[in-house]
């Protein structure tokens, strides 16, 4: 699993997934938010870097492939300390139809906040 420095990477494996038997290549980037769900300002994040996140990320990555049946799953992540408005997570899914790829998608993100935990460092009043 890359470590996302910035987006001329993501650009990049773009490229590389582009093959005449595909007909979709999806990019979803995730970007910290300057507000919590519930409304709070957030002054920054924190992703913690759990234990052996590769093997994650390809436990992940096989499991994306064979359930949504698409060709290639590309996942970028920062770990530390992450201001709001910065790139945060990266996923490119390369298949043949969109279908597959919206969903394999928006299960792959889902499943990546599970797996790097986030902490929300909120913003005071006193600063």
């Amino acid at each position: 699993m890359p470590l996302l420095n910035d987006f001329s990477q993501v650009a990049c494996e773009i490229e590389k997934l582009c093959s005449p038997d595909i007909g979709s290549v999806l990019v979803l980037l995730g970007v910290a938010r300057n507000t919590s769900k519930d409304g709070r300002k957030v002054e920054k994040i924190q992703v913690i870097r759990i234990e052996e996140p590769e093997k994650k990320i390809k436990k992940l990555k096989d499991e994306i492939i064979t359930k949504f049946n698409v060709k290639e799953v590309k996942i970028f992540y920062k770990f530390g300390y992450i201001t709001p408005g910065e790139l945060i997570t990266a996923i490119i899914i390369s298949s043949k139809h969109r279908n597959e790829a919206f969903q394999a998608a928006m299960y792959c993100i889902d499943k990546i906040k599970e797996i790097f935990p986030l902490i929300e460092i909120f913003a005071t009043p006193r600063g």
